[in-house]
C-alpha cells in the first residue's frame, strides 16, 4: 500500500484513537496514539486497502495500552522486590587514627627501596608503569613492592585494634543454652 493512501485513509480515526486512548487509562494517551500509528506504519504491508482501519487500529492501541500496563507492573513488582532486598547502608567505620611521630618511625623502618617506590606512589601520584620507568624495573615488581611497603607501613604505623566487647545479652543467652 502507499503511503499517502494509507494515511489518508487512517489519519482520520486520530480523535476517536485519543478517545480510546484516554478511556483505556493510558498516562500518556498523546504518545500512545503516536506509537499506534507507528506500529501501523511498520505494518502497513498486512492492512488491506477498503477493510476497517478504524477497529485495525482501535486493536493495535488496546494491544499497546495491555503491553504497557503489563511492563508498568512488572517494573514497579521489580522495584519492590529491589527496595526489599537492598541492605541498610552500613555506617563506615572510622579510619584509625595515626600519629606522626609512629608514622616518621614507621617510615624510617621501610628499606630505601620501598620508601621510594611508596613517595612515587602517594606523593607524587604515579601509575605504576610510571614508576617502572623512573626505576627501570618491571611493573610487576613495582606492584609487589609497593604491596610490600604499604602492609609494613600499616603494620608498624596503626595501633592494633581491639576487639568489641561481647554483647551482654547476647553472651547470658550461650550460657543458658549451653
Amino acid at each position: 500500500m502507499e503511503l499517502n493512501d494509507f494515511a489518508s485513509e487512517l489519519l482520520p480515526h486520530t480523535p476517536l484513537l485519543l478517545r480510546l486512548a484516554r478511556r483505556v487509562g493510558a498516562c500518556d494517551a498523546d504518545d500512545l496514539v503516536q506509537e499506534t500509528f507507528l506500529r501501523a506504519l511498520v505494518a502497513r504491508h498486512r492492512y488491506q486497502t477498503g477493510s476497517n482501519g478504524r477497529a485495525w487500529l482501535c486493536r493495535i492501541l488496546c494491544n499497546l495500552a495491555i503491553s504497557d500496563r503489563r511492563r508498568r507492573a512488572r517494573d514497579e513488582r521489580m522495584r519492590a522486590r529491589v527496595l526489599a532486598t537492598t541492605p541498610e547502608p552500613e555506617t563506615p567505620e572510622p579510619p584509625p587514627r595515626i600519629d606522626e611521630p609512629a608514622l616518621r618511625a614507621a617510615l624510617a623502618q621501610l628499606d630505601p627501596a620501598e620508601r621510594r617506590i611508596l613517595e612515587l606512589a602517594d606523593v607524587d601520584d604515579l601509575s605504576y608503569r610510571e614508576i617502572a620507568r623512573a626505576l627501570d624495573c618491571p611493573i610487576g615488581t613495582v606492584m609487589s613492592r609497593l604491596h610490600r611497603a604499604r602492609r609494613r607501613l600499616r603494620q608498624h604505623a596503626v595501633p592494633a585494634r581491639q576487639p568489641a566487647p561481647a554483647h551482654p545479652a547476647r553472651t547470658a543467652n550461650r550460657r543458658v543454652a549451653a
